[in-house]
């Protein structure tokens, strides 16, 4: 499945607001893997006025009333240009196999605005589902401290898991997979319903 561009409500006395708080075409991002494998999911924060630099603290997700939660493993920042909307493993891989150029989130200084010559900021969140079937999230909420004062934006980019018995027949996987097809239209209905109520 394709995300729609990372969505905000962002505290009203932010100095910054991250891109489209009014919630309309937010997307959902999914991947199927073995049972207990771990997937990354992108978060854009592409943010504004430009001029503010800003760290970010911490950050949880946003549970999909109806569905499970999967773990949150953790947050880094991408450090590239093309950016994977999902990617295998936490840190992500690449398809080879090898890992994206990432930074922690400690330390790390980012700053708003767009600049044509360089790509938005992206986090990339790990998640993990113990249990085989469906996980699914809402989004993202980031915590971050401008100054002295810390600040919190939900991120409304849904993402979901799906998990897969190791070894399957191929008739078990095509229905695995319908499985995943239906699971991920219930999902990206449901985020539907969640941005609109």
């Amino acid at each position: 499945m394709v995300a729609g561009p990372a969505l905000t409500a962002c505290a009203a006395s932010s100095p910054i607001t991250f891109a489209s708080s009014d919630g309309h075409g937010a997307g959902i991002a999914g991947l199927g893997v073995q049972r207990g494998r771990a997937v990354s999911y992108a978060a854009i924060l592409a943010s504004r006025p430009a001029g503010y630099s800003y760290k970010v603290t911490d950050a949880g997700l946003i549970p999909l009333p109806g569905f499970r939660t999967p773990h949150l493993l953790g947050t880094v920042f991408l450090r590239i240009s093309g950016v994977p909307l999902q990617a295998r493993g936490y840190p992500p891989l690449r398809s080879d196999g090898t890992r994206y150029p990432v930074r922690a989130l400690a330390g790390y200084t980012a700053r708003s605005g767009a600049r044509p010559y360089k790509p938005e900021l992206v986090l990339m969140y790990g998640l993990r589902g113990d249990h085989l079937g469906g996980y699914a999230v809402a989004g993202i909420k980031v915590t971050y401290r401008i100054g002295q004062h810390s600040y919190a934006v939900d991120l409304y980019q849904g993402a979901v898991l799906f998990n897969y018995p190791k070894h399957e027949t191929r008739a078990e996987h095509r229905r695995d997979q319908a499985r995943y097809e239906r699971f991920t239209d219930m999902a990206a209905t449901a985020l539907a319903k969640l941005l609109n109520a």
